[in-house]
């Protein structure tokens, strides 16, 4: 796995290297045979061997698969967690709808992107490439069941691209490398549900599904909207780690 100057490449995983590489200063056999350290190295080698499986995960934290209120028309969105971290500095999301109405749902469209700029601070010295970056384009359909309640979809094509080559080659112990490259797409379905809630009709409560019909892995995540701030939870099933913390912030107009 990656040492102390990969810290700034990747970001959960940056945790179990320091872990690892710790270990092996003071006592080596005895922490790499325990269950913490078997699942450690598991795990990066998991992400070594396949790092476009956990950067998804990454990729729909970043991304934005919910509809616009039925007043409005377009919207910015950052993710505040991946904003503040520097290994993924810069992510932001855009979305133009159309009204809704008593007969008609909101239809729209949407693009995100997403890119670790502070990698390419790196290329030259540490590493000799450096970029890491991903983008959705797709669109969307709401329609409200009651007047607290919405039902919507969400399609989105997604791809990310990774190409990381280190100046020398880096020994783990349990394995040599010295390049990470990894591209992959894949087009999702999202469904999911909206309601509306709080003493003031203030909170709206968004649950939501999805599925990559490439990968057949399943995304899900649980939103609580506040005005202009969005928190929660996103899950999934099969990643290298199954929940992650949600902060947005997304302006509407």
């Amino acid at each position: 796995k990656e040492q102390t100057e990969i810290k700034k490449i990747i970001i959960p995983i940056v945790f179990s290297c320091l872990l690892i590489f710790t270990a092996r200063c003071f006592s080596q056999d005895s922490f790499l045979s325990s269950p913490l350290g078997k699942k450690l190295i598991r795990a990066g080698a998991d992400f070594i061997l396949n790092p476009s499986d956990f950067l998804f995960d990454l990729h729909h934290d970043a991304m934005d698969y919910t509809p616009l209120p039925g007043n409005k028309h377009l919207s910015i969105h950052t993710n505040l967690l991946l904003l503040a971290n520097p290994a993924l500095v810069n992510s932001i999301s855009a979305k133009l709808a159309s009204s809704e109405g008593k007969k008609f749902p909101q239809v729209g469209i949407y693009g995100g992107i997403w890119k670790t700029f502070a990698l390419d601070l790196l290329a030259g010295d540490f590493m000799s490439t450096a970029d890491l970056y991903g983008y959705s384009v797709g669109f969307f359909v709401a329609k409200r069941v009651d007047p607290s309640t919405r039902l919507f979809t969400h399609i989105s094509y997604s791809r990310i691209t990774l190409n990381l080559v280190l100046a020398e080659e880096l020994d783990l112990g349990i394995m040599k490398f010295q390049t990470l490259s990894s591209g992959a797409f894949d087009t999702y379905i999202f469904t999911g549900i909206e309601h509306t809630a709080g003493e003031y009709k203030d909170k709206v409560i968004i649950a939501q599904t999805g599925y990559g019909i490439r990968s057949n892995k399943i995304v899900a995540k649980i939103l609580i909207q506040k005005g202009a701030i969005e928190y929660g939870l996103s899950i999934y099933p099969e990643g290298l780690l199954v929940i992650h913390p949600v902060l947005n912030i997304q302006f509407r107009f």
